[in-house]
């Protein structure tokens, strides 16, 4: 996936030689591991998942990347991902302010450690083969949380992309794409219609 060593060591990342699988860490908030996550090297046996956890844990309670990176973080833009593996790819071109959800939905534990960053404007990056509507959903759970406070949210609008290929991170291609999209394919958040025929 073209990680580069220098944040395959920063993330811990491992190879299982005898499930012939990639393994890293997830991390609590406090930086303690609190789940192992492990993906198959080439297609996965029959009947079993491309991504596991030998060790489980409770990821929703975290994000993947909010310990390790919390300066990087805190009272800046924050761009929200659904796997671990953007995070890894963006911490590779000096992109640290990331964060992963470990699946396409926050959850309420999530949306309050999102707050507690004091983010500038949150950035739902989540992959191209996703819904909008699910994108909407997320954010109207950060809003919630929110309650008082104005949060700036803002998507990848993925509809006109023509770089990548279907079910895509915005990271999955080069440096280039990544600030083409971030200049061209970024929209607030009120642009997604209700409607549900427009997303």
């Amino acid at each position: 996936d073209n990680i580069t060593l220098e944040a395959q060591r920063f993330y811990d990342v491992h190879f299982d030689v005898v499930e012939n699988s990639i393994i890293f860490p997830w991390r609590d908030c406090y930086g303690s591991i609190m789940a192992l996550k492990s993906r198959h090297n080439g297609e996965p046996p029959e009947g079993m998942s491309k991504y596991y956890y030998p060790i489980g844990g409770n990821i929703s309670s975290s994000f993947f990347n909010y310990s390790q990176c919390y300066q990087h973080l805190y009272n800046n833009d924050v761009y929200i991902f659904e796997s671990e593996k953007s995070c890894m790819k963006a911490w590779g071109w000096g992109i640290k302010n990331t964060l992963a959800i470990g699946s396409h939905n926050l959850s309420p534990a999530q949306c309050k450690l999102l707050l507690q960053l004091q983010p500038k404007t949150i950035y739902l990056m989540l992959d191209s083969d996703l819904d909008l509507s699910e994108t909407k959903k997320n954010a109207d759970l950060i809003k919630n949380y929110a309650k008082m406070r104005s949060v700036d949210i803002k998507f990848w609008d993925w509809r006109d992309n023509l770089g990548l290929w279907a079910k895509s991170s915005p990271v999955d291609a080069d440096v280039n794409e990544w600030n083409y999209i971030i200049q061209n394919e970024i929209k607030d958040i009120n642009e997604i219609e209700n409607d549900e025929d427009e997303i």
